[in-house]
């Protein structure tokens, strides 16, 4: 059985500690922040820590990362699928992976139940980050490489593949390598009764591929993001507050010829006896253009979910009464490490509980059960903000 199947841009993570002065000279490297690889500036940066016995090694990229940790949550009972492009070249015999994607694959599919399918372009080599430490600093240098070049012709030959699976999984990134494809795999999906989730994955993403990213949420069961990409997706859809928006969203129905946005003036949130009972979020008054008029009787599986850093998350859930708002608390975390990637183990807990609940389209979830979702969640972030990079057994997981 096919659990999950998660579509994104691959990158393998190369992460080298206790760097010197003349390292980040060497290779022009600012010693905090980010930058994108230039082979005129940053020369065999990649060739150079792929060859360094002590260079931590590290199957990367968000899709990626939920991959791993939703398959160390799942210990192998069921296989989680991970689907995006990497270099190498197509011969008679099969793919063959450039190094840099060997190394990837080998460590990735070292989880059990985690299997990689990569289609490979001879045009770029694997999207790579080179992340250099020294003491409080940490800078990275990403080249994205063949993450765009992930073909119409190889996701159409997996359809067999992702169709079957319980939950599929659409990052936003996965819209860079092709938008058509991202629509045609959330389409299919919802066709075929998968739960569907989306995450909006950054706030560029939202800005540069709004209607990608309209198309696949009005499809989606699931809608997740931190505040900022929820205030972008609040900001492309006219909503006045991200509450708003996250309420909107579960409301709207799924037909992805009609626009975003409700036409009621107000809505109701009702309470629950769960331990951490939904705080009521005020709703102002929604333009009367976009949502359908009607709703089903049944309505379908609809949780927006904001993550907040260390505050409350924020999460709308759609019921039989209405969409219901409650805020969940985020236990403290000591001895913070490195926040990156947080978010992607964050909703590799929370679809391995949607997992073992068996969630299907129009199967309703209780308040009870999200909590109970969140509550691995915050688990699985909680185990990579204490290592470099996302860095983990799968006997560290729960």
């Amino acid at each position: 059985m096919i659990a999950c199947a998660i579509f994104c841009n691959p990158i393998l993570d190369l992460i080298k500690g206790e760097c010197s002065d003349d390292w980040y000279q060497s290779y022009n490297l600012s010693k905090d922040g980010y930058q994108m690889y230039d082979a005129d500036k940053n020369n065999d940066l990649f060739d150079t820590l792929i060859n360094d016995p002590c260079v931590i090694r590290l199957p990367g990229g968000s899709g990626q990362n939920t991959a791993r940790m939703l398959a160390a949550c799942l210990k192998g009972e069921s296989e989680v699928a991970f689907v995006g492009c990497v270099g190498g070249r197509k011969t008679a015999s099969g793919p063959e992976l450039d190094p840099y994607a060997s190394v990837m694959k080998e460590t990735a599919e070292s989880i059990p139940g985690l299997r990689c399918y990569y289609d490979v372009s001879a045009e770029e080599p694997t999207g790579t980050c080179a992340v250099s430490i020294a003491k409080e600093n940490r800078s990275l240098c990403t080249r994205l490489g063949a993450t765009a070049k992930l073909g119409k012709q190889y996701v159409e030959s997996l359809e067999s593949v992702w169709r079957t699976a319980q939950v599929v999984c659409v990052t936003g990134f996965f819209v860079t390598a092709d938008g058509p494809s991202m629509r045609r795999v959330a389409s299919t999906a919802h066709e075929a009764g998968r739960t569907l989730v989306l995450t909006l994955s950054a706030p560029f993403i939202v800005d540069m591929f709004t209607a990608d990213v309209k198309f696949c949420a009005k499809l989606a069961n699931i809608l997740i993001g931190n505040e900022s990409e929820w205030e972008a997706f609040r900001n492309a859809n006219a909503c006045k507050t991200v509450q708003d928006a996250m309420t909107c969203w579960t409301l709207s129905n799924q037909d992805t010829t009609t626009e975003f946005g409700p036409k009621r003036d107000e809505v109701l949130t009702t309470g629950s006896d769960v331990d951490h009972p939904p705080t009521e979020h005020p709703v102002s008054a929604l333009p009367a253009s976009g949502l359908p008029d009607t709703q089903s009787p049944s309505p379908a599986l609809r949780l927006a979910v904001c993550t907040r850093g260390d505050q409350d998350t924020w999460v709308t859930l759609l019921t039989q009464d209405g969409p219901v708002s409650a805020t969940f608390p985020v236990p403290p975390v000591s001895d913070i490490v490195d926040t990156n990637g947080c978010g992607d183990a964050f909703l590799g807990g929370l679809i391995a509980v949607l997992v073992q609940k068996g969630t299907a389209p129009g199967k309703q979830l209780a308040l009870d059960d999200v909590a109970e979702a969140l509550g691995k969640a915050n688990a699985c972030a909680r185990l990579i903000l204490g290592t470099n990079g996302f860095d983990f057994r799968p006997e560290q997981v729960q």
